[in-house]
């Protein structure tokens, strides 16, 4: 069967996007910019996490500015991903993983990928530190 004939809607197993007009941008006068400019600074401090804050620092105290180039490009990295996520949830209304789930090769597949991608991110770390625990209660008769 020829496959381009289908639209790709019909092929992710998801609801075609159905179009609409954008509401028009809040028009702040005086202190009321606070109201339009609050939520978002609640979702930046929310999505910058600890190492940002923490281990970045850290890393300058221990090695200079020999790794003070990680932690600029990380940052910087991290505001290109977070504002080309924010700007296709406000241009499409739905999730990034919901487009995520639009593209090739089928809504199943990347299902999977990001169900191994998060237990080789926090599963795996998780039962070797499990793990050498228990080695280490095994050598030393004692937990750390």
């Amino acid at each position: 069967m020829d496959n381009s004939a289908v639209p790709p809607e019909s092929r992710s197993g998801l609801a075609p996007w159905r179009p609409a007009q954008l509401p028009p941008p809040p028009n702040p006068k005086g202190l009321s910019w606070l109201g339009v400019v609050g939520p978002g600074v609640i979702v930046l401090g929310a999505s910058i996490g600890s190492g940002e804050f923490l281990l970045g620092p850290a890393a300058f105290v221990q090695y200079g500015l020999t790794l003070l180039w990680v932690t600029l490009a990380a940052a910087f990295l991290q505001t290109v991903l977070n504002t080309e996520l924010m700007r296709w949830t406000v241009a499409t209304g739905e999730p990034i993983f919901t487009g995520f789930m639009r593209t090739k090769p089928r809504p199943g597949f990347w299902a999977w990928f990001y169900a191994i991608l998060y237990f080789l991110q926090v599963g795996w770390p998780g039962w070797a530190g499990a793990a050498a625990g228990a080695i280490f209660f095994l050598f030393f008769r004692e937990l750390a």
